[in-house]
């Protein structure tokens, strides 16, 4: 064999070599092109999913705030004790609130402990049934709970909204939704013989404001 048969020979597997190994290039980057493409595919089927679990989150807050709409606006508070003619301090004076424009029905005013060893919440003759409550603030007494060393009270409240769904905001305020009537939920004897009164707040005007109007009216 020649030298000029040993080149071709030569240049023959030198050949065949640089294209085994294009085509091993071209397959690896043909690989490595399908994996890209595997993983941007996945990728955007996670960011679909994301988007679309952030979707029916936002859609079931938004449901939610809108079921809680008028319910927010319900609350009562203690306010004082109130002092009976005997003497004995029986009664504690709760306001309550109503700050949507529509009323709630099935009301129910009663107190819990906010500190100290005391049930979160008291029923039966700790109660007070006041029915419908309108628009705006009002005052009712209810019955002092037995008290002890350490013990804090809150009012809490009972009601059912127009949607006729039935809600509680107990003594620190949660306001929560519940299965049962308020009555039964807080174990009312039915059937309710009297409500309790509702007594509008009067809302006191600033003296300083007043004395400026008295003195603009003089003027005038």
């Amino acid at each position: 064999m020649n030298i000029f048969d040993n080149f071709m020979k030569w240049a023959t597997e030198y050949g065949s070599a640089i294209e085994a190994i294009t085509t091993i290039i071209a397959t690896v980057i043909a690989v490595i092109g399908i994996v890209l493409s595997c993983i941007s595919i996945q990728s955007s089927n996670v960011a679909n999913e994301i988007s679309r679990e952030q979707f029916m989150y936002s859609k079931s807050r938004d449901h939610e705030n809108e079921i809680r709409a008028q319910a927010v606006l319900v609350s009562a508070w203690m306010i004082t004790s109130d002092v009976d003619t005997s003497g004995d301090d029986r009664h504690l004076v709760v306001n309550v609130r109503n700050g949507d424009t529509q009323p709630v029905y099935d009301g129910v005013i009663s107190t819990g402990a906010i500190q100290g060893a005391a049930p979160e919440l008291f029923t039966g003759e700790y109660a007070v049934p006041v029915g419908t409550i309108p628009p705006g603030e009002y005052q009712v007494t209810v019955p002092r709970p037995p008290s002890g060393m350490g013990i804090r009270f809150n009012a809490s409240i009972g009601f059912t909204d127009s949607a006729g769904i039935s809600w509680t905001r107990d003594a620190k305020g949660q306001l929560k939704q519940i299965k049962k009537h308020p009555y039964e939920f807080f174990e009312v004897p039915l059937p309710v013989q009297e409500f309790a009164e509702l007594s509008p707040v009067q809302k006191k005007h600033d003296s300083g404001v007043d004395s400026q109007l008295d003195g603009d009216e003089e003027l005038g």
